[in-house]
């Protein structure tokens, strides 16, 4: 198949689909993280979606204006942070975020799969066909995520250590990251991974990081939505 992996920039889903034999291209703003310059679009994606035809999409939308998380920020009141968008700005960026979202979903292409954290887009569009975690397909982090589907498969999965019959009941707790709060005093957790992020906040790359596909899902979408040539 001929498939393009919209808003990626670490071309992890692109990379599984090309081991499998399949064409695929990433496309991003941003130029590539995953070594293989030949194989990206550094462009606007409606742009890559009008010029060739496309077998499948998989979309990974921007979600920072989409989660529910930041929902504080979109009332009227003074930044806490430099440079964040309250207010009418914030609700502004949210909605160019949905267009967006359901723009992606509505392109001529006959698959498609859209990949998000839970956000608004459940009650301003539909609903989710599926909610997946990480350790579902073998990395031993927490992370809900969405997927919208047009005419694929939910991903199959068993939530247990080795990916098949039993249930798994919990994460490895070395997994996730203590820290002690400078304001309160109190001790917090977070998943490793959103900790890890974090840490890249002051050197501008967080929110890419925390974007990037864990390994066991991107390998899963590669070969339960096109399989091995």
């Amino acid at each position: 198949m001929r498939v393009l992996v919209a808003c990626e920039e670490s071309q992890a889903v692109t990379i599984e689909l090309r081991e499998l034999g399949h064409e695929a291209y990433s496309c991003d703003l941003l130029p590539c993280s995953g070594r293989h310059p030949e194989w990206h679009y550094q462009t606007d994606v409606f742009e890559v979606i009008k010029g060739g035809r496309w077998d499948m999409m998989i979309a990974f939308p921007p979600c920072t204006y989409l989660t529910v998380t930041a929902n504080k920020w979109l009332k009227d009141q003074k930044p806490l942070i430099s440079g964040a968008l309250v207010g009418i700005d914030r609700r502004n960026a949210r909605q160019d975020a949905i267009d967006f979202f359901i723009k992606l979903a509505n392109v001529n292409i006959p698959k498609i799969a859209i990949e998000n954290p839970v956000g608004c887009i459940s009650s301003v569009w539909r609903k989710a066909d599926q909610i997946i975690h990480p350790y579902y397909f073998g990395d031993k982090h927490r992370k809900t995520t969405c997927l919208w589907l047009k005419n694929l498969p939910k991903l199959y999965h068993n939530k247990s250590i080795n990916l098949f019959d039993q249930n798994i009941t919990h994460v490895d707790q070395g997994e996730s990251a203590e820290w002690i709060d400078g304001k309160t005093g109190k001790i917090k957790r977070q998943p490793k991974w959103y900790a890890m992020a974090k840490q890249g906040k002051e050197l501008g790359y967080r929110s890419k990081e925390r974007s990037k596909t864990f390994p066991g899902i991107a390998k899963a979408m590669a070969e339960q939505w096109g399989g091995k040539i």
